[in-house]
């Protein structure tokens, strides 16, 4: 019942915030997006029917989810969508905006929705075709087994899981037909089931590779960015292909700058050096190391050490350099263009990086003893990391946006190779990186991934990456993932903790005194940067800035799934309506 009731909570909130960008999108002129609202409005209903039908994730078991309240499964499907939303209303919004950069936007949302299609219909068959003794059945028996293939060959024959999945590929294609016609033209039906069918692959692949690490919804947000992250790779590789002729306009717009796709490359390239890492080590008749830290090093073979960082010096001096060459065609090598992007004025760019060590150095050191000795809770401890992100990103967001943009790709790249060192226990750096994150953690964490310190740092970085469009006409949207983390979420635990008395329902924690709290502080932050940032608000803006703290405020208070990833998202698509 509890289960039920977070479930129905988080819905409730996520629905509102829903209607809130279906009536911005059937606003827009003309009715042009009415389609778009429609689509919205099905993967809304049905992820809304699966989130319930799942009975709490009861029926999901069998994929070793991270327990929560609720599973997230409405949450996780429409906040990318919404996100793509909003950035299509923003070029509608413009006069004088490009009609490829339109459609280019326009098969994003397509592209998202087809995504969240394809998990809906993956689930959902899954959760219609099991019943509860089955439940408990499978999971006794294939409690370590993720694959929907494996299990289906086990049961020796088609399964309704397999034909879900590919229910779930060919779902989205029966919406865009319907709602988009095939008079718009074949590429973008086959861009959007690519997407599909990519994020269906995805979603089985994490849930295998990190069992009991993810949620529902977390791991549907997750499978969804990546795809559609992969996918604008995609496009802006083709853009640059000049060989392939008869490409639709919007595939040869252009789509981000120098520090866009050196962010890209990096990331991406990064990603692709665990499945590198691994097929060597197999090549080599090696194993890999996963997992808690064992005593002493777990990987002293020094051909493993060499492999490792030889595959992290390929990606970032070779296979990088060498995509950013074929798509942006850089006049330097990538690091010496970094280089000499800093030192074009390289005393704000260099006493911005001064800035930012003496930020993290400084309160780390101070936050660590604190969790060592146990002079402050842990929660608090971690708030203090929300603190710091106001602290350095703020000033560099006014000052240096570009500079942050890309100081911020090369430290989620950076903490991607940590995580990866930490993970396989690489020597000599390995077990004390575990020592030292394993102190911050929280029940969401776990030795196979922590996922804390990534969930913050992308959660301020993502609003600032999606608001380097040239339609940008909300200059509070890129603060979004800064102010609800570092005030917001940071306010709401300090009151809600210290002062709350009165819980928002029995199976939470959180407080009507911490979300009030939470919500008050983002207005009022948002006032303080509407000066420095813009012009004065209008009333309808002011109302407008209103409703996204508070839908904001109420999603973290209500939401059982990854705050720090949901949160700010959701409040950056409400600040971009």
């Amino acid at each position: 019942m509890q289960a039920f009731s977070g479930a129905g909570q988080e819905a409730v909130v996520v629905t509102l915030v829903v209607a809130r960008v279906l009536i911005g999108l059937l606003g827009a002129p003309l009715g042009s997006l009415r389609n778009e609202a429609k689509g919205l409005a099905i993967v809304t209903a049905a992820s809304m029917f699966v989130e319930f039908a799942s009975k709490g994730g009861t029926k999901l078991r069998r994929w070793q989810l991270r327990r929560t309240q609720a599973p997230g499964i409405l949450l996780g499907s429409v906040t990318l969508p919404i996100v793509m939303a909003s950035r299509l209303l923003q070029i509608l919004r413009m006069p004088q905006h490009s009609q490829a950069a339109l459609e280019r936007a326009r098969v994003e949302l397509w592209g998202s929705l087809a995504c969240g299609c394809a998990m809906l219909l993956l689930l959902g068959g899954l959760v219609l075709w099991q019943s509860d003794d089955k439940d408990q059945k499978q999971l006794n028996n294939n409690r370590d087994q993720t694959d929907l293939s494996v299990d289906c060959k086990q049961r020796g024959r088609w399964g309704p899981e397999c034909c879900s999945s590919v229910i779930g590929i060919a779902g989205p294609a029966v919406i865009l037909v319907s709602e988009l016609g095939f008079t718009t033209g074949t590429w973008r039906i086959i861009w959007c089931l690519t997407h599909a069918l990519g994020c269906a692959a995805l979603f089985q692949h994490l849930l295998q590779a990190f069992p009991g690490c993810l949620s529902a919804g977390e791991a549907i947000l997750v499978s969804q960015g990546l795809t559609l992250y992969a996918g604008n790779a995609l496009i802006f590789t083709l853009s640059r292909i000049t060989i392939l002729n008869g490409l639709p306009e919007f595939l040869m717009e252009r789509t981000g700058d120098e520090i866009h796709a050196i962010g890209q490359a990096l990331v991406l390239g990064l990603l692709l050096v665990p499945v590198s890492y691994k097929t060597l080590l197999r090549g080599l008749s090696l194993k890999v190391s996963n997992g808690a830290v064992k005593k002493g090093p777990c990987m002293e073979d020094v051909t493993k050490v060499f492999l490792f960082f030889a595959t992290v010096l390929l990606v970032v001096f070779l296979v990088a350099p060498y995509w950013l060459q074929l798509v942006q065609r850089l006049p330097h090598h990538p690091v010496l263009w970094v280089l000499n992007f800093v030192l074009e004025e390289p005393e704000a760019r260099l006493g911005l990086c001064v800035y930012w060590m003496l930020a993290i150095c400084l309160p780390i050191l101070a936050l660590y003893r604190m969790v060592v000795k146990k002079q402050v809770a842990r929660i608090m401890v971690r708030k203090g990391f929300h603190l710091m992100v106001v602290i350095m990103f703020v000033p560099a967001l006014f000052f240096q946006p570009d500079f942050l943009r890309l100081a911020l790709s090369l430290a989620f790249a950076a903490f991607l190779v940590i995580e990866m060192i930490r993970v396989w226990q690489i020597p000599p750096f390995g077990e004390a990186v575990h020592r030292f994150l394993k102190a911050f953690t929280d029940s969401r964490d776990s030795d196979l991934l922590i996922v804390s310190h990534f969930s913050l740092l992308l959660g301020c970085a993502v609003p600032v990456w999606l608001s380097t469009s040239p339609f940008m006409d909300r200059p509070l949207a890129p603060y979004a993932g800064i102010l609800s983390l570092g005030i917001g979420d940071t306010m709401a635990s300090v009151i809600g903790y210290n002062f709350g008395s009165v819980r928002l329902s029995s199976s939470s924690n959180k407080t009507v005194e911490g979300t009030i709290a939470g919500i008050v502080s983002m207005i009022v932050a948002c006032l303080l940067l509407v000066p420095v940032t813009s012009t004065a608000l209008s009333a309808a803006q002011f109302c407008s800035l209103v409703g996204a703290c508070i839908g904001a405020g109420l999603v973290e208070a209500y939401t059982s799934q990854l705050d720090n990833a949901f949160v700010p998202l959701i409040f950056y698509a409400l600040l971009s309506l």
